[in-house]
């Protein structure tokens, strides 16, 4: 069992504890006949991390929960986590970078949101995928490998949470979130600060309580 499941188990058992959340979706599975070996056809570097503490064999892992207001509070009200087998993963990368060719190639670098795409996305690494098509990723430019909030978006309407820090690297992301039970945010600027998540905020008390 990977260090991910592990976490997800527990968070599974906590939120079955309350009888008050529904659990939508717990599944692992193998999509592609792929391994850890084609994230070496990547042009960047992939922390040692996500590898040793995330992957088992190379499951693609999704769990998610939904629960009325009342239960955590209104900002809190569903949790999902979808982790990207080693084949999605390039994928995701290489769809990235195209993107941000053809942004360039069509001249598009005078608008602040495909100057976004331009300068970050080829250097950061699609690790989980939220249903919007927003992502967590790894910033591989930055000593620590930080995690960072890729909007599928911020062509459209230029970068809002565009960059913004969500742990300072894939093992303390893990850490933070399984604690909050891998709640999902609208606006993670709500309970994020200039490190990332901030488990004292008080939107999470409800959460924690429940971690303790």
């Amino acid at each position: 069992m990977s260090f991910l499941t592990q976490k997800i188990a527990t968070v599974r058992n906590r939120i079955e504890s309350t009888g008050a959340v529904r659990i939508l979706n717990d599944d692992q599975w193998s999509p592609e006949e792929v391994s850890l070996e084609d994230l070496k056809k990547l042009p960047l570097s992939v922390p040692i991390n996500l590898k040793e503490l995330l992957y088992d064999d190379y499951s693609s892992v999704v769990f998610s929960w939904e629960a009325n207001a009342e239960v955590f509070g209104s900002s809190c009200k569903r949790g999902y986590l979808n982790l990207l087998s080693p084949g999605e993963i390039v994928k995701q990368f290489n769809a990235q970078v195209a993107e941000a060719e053809e942004a360039k190639c069509n001249g598009l670098d005078d608008e602040e949101g495909y100057l976004a795409i331009i300068n970050d996305w080829p250097h950061w690494l699609p690790v989980f995928r939220f249903r919007s098509g927003d992502l967590f990723c790894i910033e591989t430019r930055r000593k620590g490998f930080p995690v960072v909030f890729l909007e599928h978006d911020v062509m459209d309407a230029g970068p809002n949470l565009h960059g913004m820090q969500i742990a300072k690297n894939v093992e303390c992301l893990v850490n933070n979130w399984a604690s909050i039970l891998f709640v999902e945010f609208n606006d993670w600027t709500e309970i994020c600060n200039e490190e990332g998540i901030d488990l004292g905020n008080p939107i999470l008390e409800k959460l924690r309580i429940l971690n303790l």
